[in-house]
């Protein structure tokens, strides 16, 4: 558990915060297999019709296709922050564009969290929370997060709950993007971004992640792991941890995404609040850096979705990994390509690197 004397004072006011919106009435948003398919061949009849004037343009690619995916929103928007990760698959320019898309900010309303802990753990919420905060901390595509205290250990958690109807919307939403890929395999229609593969992927995680038993046995695993790394993972509560329901220890710490923003906007602040915490940023983002490394050749288990809202810091530069939905490992080839590669950058031999870098890409 994290000590008293680790927790950080905060670098932004909770007041500053925007509050995630509530649908009291969620609306089952569902486009048309028809109208999804119509939208992407426009897309791609738009590439083509750039190529054929010889007037292609990358950005202007990457912009509309997060467009496309932020207005069919739900499990597309999470289909493009994923798809953002394959940087082996896609051109740079997509992977920045879809990166920026957005979580979901609308939540669902309390009645509906009950309900689903209640089906879950199978008691009233009374018995199993001292208390609970029903304005939720984070909403998200795949659920949202809420702070409790548990009546038996007395200790506060976070509490995540998963959508209602998600597994429903996620095959529903998973047959359209088949639909489409397998239609634009079909046409020809950009054959390098081996569609086939990235659908197969979709399918693997969007599984995983409806299930969040996955995501406690990931943070178990990497609680294990992390520890001689001196990086902390909270505790995940397994009696109240089941499908749909995830109860882990609370950290009571500040984003890596705040600090950053805050080091952007008000360098004067964030100084500040290092000073009052011991806080190196340097020796935190080495810390990282060599866990990384770490993770991948001695563990060969690591962290898949390490952005700055995935850490947390505490006092006298101490780390938090959260969110374990993601971890991933790799086979022997890849791992010891990716090794020679690393090695090459390091000795700045920089044509060698990007040699193993296609290397990856056909190993991937």
């Amino acid at each position: 558990m994290i000590k008293k004397e680790d927790i950080p004072t905060p670098i932004i006011d909770n007041k500053q915060r925007k509050k995630v919106k509530i649908a009291e009435n969620l609306e089952d948003r569902r486009f048309s297999t028809l109208y999804i398919i119509r939208r992407f061949i426009i897309y791609f009849l738009g590439i083509q019709r750039r190529r054929i004037t010889n007037k292609p343009d990358i950005q202007k690619n990457a912009n509309e296709l997060r467009q496309i995916f932020e207005d069919l929103g739900g499990f597309w928007v999470k289909t493009g922050q994923l798809l953002a990760l394959r940087t082996d698959l896609f051109p740079d320019e997509i992977c920045e564009q879809l990166i920026r898309l957005q979580y979901e900010a609308i939540g669902f309303p309390m009645a509906l969290v009950r309900s689903t802990i209640e089906s879950e753990l199978g008691a009233p919420m009374e018995k199993i929370f001292k208390d609970f905060d029903e304005t939720p901390l984070a909403a998200a595509s795949i659920g949202q997060v809420h702070r409790a205290t548990l009546r038996s250990k007395r200790k506060p958690v976070i509490v995540k709950i998963q959508r209602p109807n998600l597994a429903e919307a996620f095959k529903r939403d998973l047959d359209l993007i088949k639909v489409v890929a397998n239609l634009f395999i079909s046409l020809n229609f950009m054959s390098y971004l081996r569609l086939d593969e990235a659908v197969s992927e979709l399918d693997k995680i969007f599984n995983e992640e409806l299930d969040y038993r996955y995501e406690a046995s990931n943070t178990r695993n990497m609680r294990k792991t992390l520890k001689p790394h001196k990086i902390y993972v909270p505790k995940i509560y397994d009696k109240y941890s089941k499908r749909r329901v995830l109860v882990m220890e609370y950290i009571d710490g500040v984003l890596a995404s705040d600090y950053i923003k805050v080091s952007n906007r008000d360098p004067v602040r964030a100084s500040q609040w290092e000073d009052e915490n011991d806080f190196d940023a340097e020796k935190v983002g080495e810390k990282i850096f060599i866990s990384l490394l770490r993770q991948v050749f001695e563990d060969n288990l690591y962290h898949g979705d390490l952005h700055p809202g995935n850490i947390i810091f505490l006092r006298r530069s101490k780390v938090v990994f959260i969110d374990m939905g993601s971890v991933g490992s790799l086979d022997r080839d890849l791992r010891v390509t990716y090794n020679e590669y690393t090695n090459a950058l390091t000795y700045g031999d920089f044509s060698k690197a990007s040699n193993y870098i296609d290397i990856i890409r056909l190993l991937h």
